[in-house]
């Protein structure tokens, strides 16, 4: 049935009829959380309803040049970002260790956002305490690892995807 609806939900616009995603058609807040690696990202979508699903995307190992990786890796965050309606895209703010504050990860976040201002879609950067701030946990040691042991979080296949779930749920607050 959902497909259906894809197919014939439209709206009359200035411009003519536009056909209209399940997002608009049902009134759902879409949310991507979004972590960077230094060759891609990964992203869960969560929504209002519920949903939530993990992907990711890496650059293509026979692009070895740095400005065309970020060229090909902003050509493509665009199309996921346009394919649907979306409330907010949620990016984990570069920390301060080894890995996160890398430059090759920075950079990937930098295009991140990019992309996300082409498909006109608001940004947030946040870091862990801002996400444990944000789901309500209250501060104190170990708060944000809290989160981590909620039962729909540790669903999640790895920890990544578990601080990308969680991006995507302070999102969507």
């Amino acid at each position: 049935m959902l497909q259906d609806l894809r197919q014939t939900s439209k709206r009359h616009t200035p411009s003519g009829w536009e056909l209209l995603d399940w997002a608009t058609v049902f009134d759902v807040a879409v949310v991507l959380g979004v972590v960077c690696a230094k060759d891609g990202f990964g992203w869960t979508r969560v929504d209002d309803s519920g949903s939530a699903e993990d992907h990711s995307i890496k650059v293509p190992g026979a692009i070895t040049d740095r400005a065309r990786q970020l060229r090909w890796l902003h050509d493509e965050a665009v199309r996921i970002f346009e394919q649907e309606k979306l409330t907010a895209i949620c990016i984990q703010a570069a920390g301060t260790g080894r890995f996160s504050a890398s430059v090759e990860r920075i950079e990937i976040g930098a295009v991140v956002q990019a992309a996300a201002g082409h498909a006109d879609t608001a940004v947030r950067m946040l870091n862990r305490e801002q996400v444990r701030s944000t789901l309500g946990v209250p501060r104190g040691k170990g708060a944000y690892e809290e989160l981590l042991q909620r039962q729909d979080v540790q669903a999640r296949s790895n920890p990544t995807k578990r601080d990308q779930y969680l991006l995507g749920l302070a999102g969507l607050v």
